[in-house]
């Protein structure tokens, strides 16, 4: 369709010869449709069974849960691709109008495919929130758990859309103008499909890939650079024009999560020194003699008074 004849266009403005492929084309997404998205559901259910499922105990609920939407997921799959194929008699009957034979209405199915993966998307959704909200964490990192699974909500917006579509396709005049809306929201269900499936390990990935360090320590140089060089005041006085330099002086240096070696600092104020090396410590006493004081201020008394 992307080809030819395109998106919205109307059956009156296609040649009938060409609705012979579009139809085969059609045909072909449609049985693809069918099988990838039940196999891209149940692929999701086996990661959360392997998240949630302790291997050494028995079956919860979520796992028995897991497996009913798993099996409707397979057994519609399954009836939905054998019905597409045996619609019509002979086969060649379902793209080429030319061939004589006998066919049922397909309007009926697509309605239920598209309520059953509805309805398997809400339940999906709702499945592992029990569990997660019974997990030994903070509530901040149980909504931050919750929200990576709540993508769900993407697929349950896309699969309404597409039951709205298709019920509107069945009743439309014009079939290959409101085909357009029903290809494009089956796309965008099978696209939240990988999507959702590859959340779970997008943490890992930015946590071994150090986007998190280098964030926290670019923002760190950032706010340093702009305060270690505030600028230089001038000031005039007694005719004479003096100048004054303001610096930061940094009294601690902040260690980031990789850690920094205190060996090498060209500004540090202190040397440590390795506990086996010898050490050298020189001792500075200051006395106040109060005679000395005493003595000068009684000869400024005799020369000023």
């Amino acid at each position: 369709m992307l080809k030819y004849p395109g998106y919205f266009v109307h059956a009156w403005n296609v040649r009938l010869i060409d609705v012979i492929p579009t139809t085969y084309w059609v045909f072909v997404y449609g049985v693809c449709y069918s099988i990838v998205l039940p196999l891209l559901k149940v692929a999701i259910l086996v990661e959360w069974v392997r998240l949630f499922v302790p291997s050494n105990k028995a079956k919860n609920p979520f796992f028995w849960g897991a497996a009913a939407i798993g099996f409707v997921q397979i057994a519609s799959g399954i009836g939905i691709v054998f019905a597409l194929n045996l619609q019509c008699i002979p086969h060649e009957r379902l793209w080429d109008f030319r061939v004589p034979g006998k066919c049922f209405n397909l309007y009926t199915l697509q309605v239920s495919s598209a309520s059953i993966q509805l309805a398997s998307d809400i339940a999906m959704f709702c499945l592992p929130q029990h569990t997660i909200w019974t997990l030994k964490m903070t509530w901040q990192k149980r909504l931050g758990v919750a929200a990576i699974f709540g993508m769900g909500v993407i697929a349950i917006v896309a699969a309404s859309f597409r039951v709205d579509v298709t019920v509107k396709h069945g009743n439309s005049p014009d079939s290959l103008y409101t085909l357009a809306p029903i290809v494009f929201w089956a796309s965008a269900e099978m696209t939240c499909g990988f999507f959702i499936l590859c959340v779970p390990c997008i943490p890992k990935i930015i946590q071994e890939a150090g986007v998190v360090p280098a964030l926290k320590k670019g923002t760190s140089m950032f706010h340093s650079g702009s305060k270690s060089n505030p600028g230089s005041n001038s000031y005039a006085r007694g005719g004479g024009t003096t100048k004054t330099s303001v610096s930061a002086n940094k009294d601690y240096y902040q260690l980031d999560e990789e850690g920094m070696n205190m060996k090498n600092l060209s500004e540090s104020t202190e040397h440590l020194h390795q506990s086996s090396a010898i050490t050298r410590t020189t001792r500075v006493t200051v006395t106040n003699d109060s005679r000395s004081v005493s003595d000068s201020e009684s000869k400024n008394d005799g020369w000023g008074n």
